[in-house]
């Protein structure tokens, strides 16, 4: 009987350990209580690239790299299947992976600041910052012009391949509302300036971007890019702001050198050259009345005036003198022959016909 009981006990303890050793792994299966990793994809765009791990764990924060490789593009959203993930510094951002696959999305879009300048490229103190979409009965002609200029000569052919100008804001300025033309200012092979022309038919009102980005590793190494932001207005509704300035002309040579049929009909035109569609013409002319005058004339700031004095009638008769006004002045030309000092403060134009004297007015 004893023995029995004995016997009984040891095939107990035995069955017990067998248990404990099979719970412990010993005979279990391997996966059994392992985290599961899910599927994480990520695929590149035409102007970016993206980096991140193949599997992650439910709940691993997980981290995304989006590069960049259009300069004119930026990130707008980064989402991990459709919750947006947390934007950090240098391109990452983060999510905290659920218990699913996840497909990582990049939204990009055109970058939306103003760059005026960069090392071979700047845009002209007159390119303005409102235009006007044309009226109706305007849409076939109505136009506007922005000109931007190189920091040197460039030899750049026709600039086709190496300078490209994008609108980045379609919906308000199409990218078939713009065209552009390389400049020489000496009408040589040498391009120094470019000039893009806005169909104002074609827009739309609201805040618009243009690009002009110039790159070539040929004849004239370049990479420039300049942004200018243009803001589309009513026709009729471009803020200006205009200054009040007073020109002296002292004419006593033409005087004493013109018959008098001739004086009878001189005439001094102060003309805008960058007259803005959608806004009131400045261009005046004024009647000589005697050999010293002094006129008021409205200025624009950046815009470029020239002032030219002519015998009105006679076709033939060539212009007594044309001057550019501008806000920067330099001495000499060699078309109108002048020379440019500071006589007490005021700019004078010595001419061979006369004296022009410039004097700053008050903002109006």
């Amino acid at each position: 009987m004893k023995k029995k009981i004995f016997l009984l006990a040891v095939t107990a303890v035995l069955t017990l350990t067998l248990g404990i050793f099979a719970a412990c792994g010993g005979n279990g299966d391997d996966n059994k209580g392992k985290a599961e990793e899910y599927k994480i994809t990520a695929q590149n765009g035409t102007d970016y690239t993206v980096s991140a791990p193949e599997k992650a764990k439910e709940g691993d924060t997980v981290t995304v790299t989006v590069k960049i490789t259009d300069e004119l593009k930026t990130v707008k959203e980064v989402k991990a299947n459709d919750t947006a993930c947390t934007a950090g510094s240098e391109g990452k951002y983060t999510f905290t992976m659920p218990a699913a696959n996840v497909t990582v999305t990049v939204t990009t879009g055109f970058i939306q600041e103003e760059r005026l300048s960069d090392a071979e490229l700047s845009w002209r103190a007159n390119a303005p910052k409102q235009i006007a979409k044309a009226k109706e009965g305007d849409e076939s002609w109505a136009n506007q012009r922005i000109y931007f200029d190189f920091s040197e000569d460039m030899n750049l052919g026709n600039g086709e391949n190496t300078v490209t100008v994008t609108s980045l804001n379609p919906e308000i300025i199409p990218q078939d509302a713009l065209s552009f033309s390389l400049h020489s200012s000496n009408m040589g092979s040498m391009v120094d300036y470019g000039s893009i022309e806005i169909n104002l038919g074609k827009v739309a009102l609201g805040t618009a971007y243009i690009a002009v980005h110039a790159e070539t590793t040929s004849v004239t190494r370049i990479d420039a890019t300049v942004i200018k932001k243009v803001e589309v207005v009513n026709y009729g509704e471009i803020e200006v702001e205009i200054w009040k300035e007073t020109l002296q002309f002292d004419l006593s040579s033409a005087f004493d050198s013109l018959e008098q049929e001739y004086l009878d009909d001189l005439t001094i035109q102060v003309y805008d050259s960058d007259y803005q569609y959608g806004t009131e013409s400045l261009t005046k002319q004024y009647e000589v009345t005697s050999e010293s005058m002094e006129i008021e004339i409205d200025y624009v700031p950046g815009h470029q005036f020239n002032v030219s004095v002519y015998y009105h009638q006679d076709p033939d008769w060539p212009n007594i003198t044309e001057i550019p006004l501008l806000d920067t002045y330099s001495g000499g030309s060699s078309v109108t022959g002048f020379d440019m000092v500071f006589v007490d403060g005021i700019l004078t134009c010595k001419l061979p016909d006369g004296t022009i004297k410039l004097t700053s007015g008050s903002i109006k």
